[in-house]
């Protein structure tokens, strides 16, 4: 589980964001990694986390002020990694339109920026995905360069592919050579099969208000998240139009 440790988006608290390891056993936390403000500093928001289980390692994206956080489990140390690539950063000239509501920052009257924010494990090929929320660009990197500490910051970025142009998304997933994307703006599910290219609709509804974080089950189905964050004060004037309880909701996959 990730802690930002950033209250109402509004900064993190030094010391406070973590990796937690709990017991689903016991229902107990066993271990927490502590992120020092070198790793997440003020302005960052930790956002999604992706585990490498065999190798022992966390890949997390910081859609705060873009970049990589790459977590040596055994460790317990983190480092930072492709901050300033474009990679990582909110696409220029991108505007995000949802359920009609345009996201415009209420500090600058800017179209609002997230940077780094899905993230997708392929064991078996070896990749990381990940791209900006506030983009519309898939991009891959090899796992092996990202846990290779020696490698540096200019050599990691050769490393980089870009993917596809796909929605907007805050959640991604992989499964069987295809991405589940989140599309913010359809309010829908969207396959990508990565050898093809070609993207399908899985699932369109109107629930889906803002989906969120993907995970796969092990009992093969989809699992995501709504958290409405279109609909929260900061995008509304002011006004809350976030209906609760949220939702979390099960898409069967063929």
């Amino acid at each position: 589980m990730l802690d930002p440790a950033s209250p109402r988006f509004e900064g993190v608290v030094s010391g406070g964001a973590k990796l937690v390891k709990i017991d689903l056993k016991t229902n107990s936390v066993v271990r927490d990694i502590l992120f020092p403000d070198s790793v997440a500093p003020k302005k960052s928001y930790l956002n999604d986390v992706r585990i490498d289980s065999q190798n022992g390692f966390a890949f997390i994206t910081d859609s705060g002020i873009g970049g990589l956080v790459v977590v040596d489990l055994n460790s317990g140390k983190a480092r930072r990694v492709l901050q300033n690539h474009p990679s990582t950063k909110a696409e220029p000239g991108v505007t995000l339109v949802i359920d009609g509501i345009k996201l415009i920052d209420p500090m600058t009257h800017e179209p609002a920026q997230f940077h780094s924010d899905g993230i997708a494990y392929d064991q078996t090929g070896g990749f990381l995905y990940y791209q900006a929320l506030t983009g519309r660009t898939l991009y891959r990197v090899p796992v092996p360069d990202l846990e290779n500490i020696n490698l540096s910051d200019a050599d990691l970025a050769k490393r980089i592919e870009r993917v596809a142009t796909v929605p907007a998304a805050d959640g991604l997933a992989f499964r069987n050579g295809s991405i589940y994307s989140t599309a913010l703006e359809q309010g829908a599910i969207v396959r990508i099969d990565l050898a093809s290219k070609q993207q399908q609709v899985v699932t369109k509804d109107t629930r889906l208000k803002w989906p969120d974080t993907l995970s796969i089950g092990p009992d093969g189905n989809l699992y995501v998240t709504t958290s409405q964050i279109h609909l929260t004060p900061s995008f509304n004037h002011g006004l809350g139009k976030v209906t609760q309880p949220f939702g979390v909701f099960r898409i069967p996959l063929q």
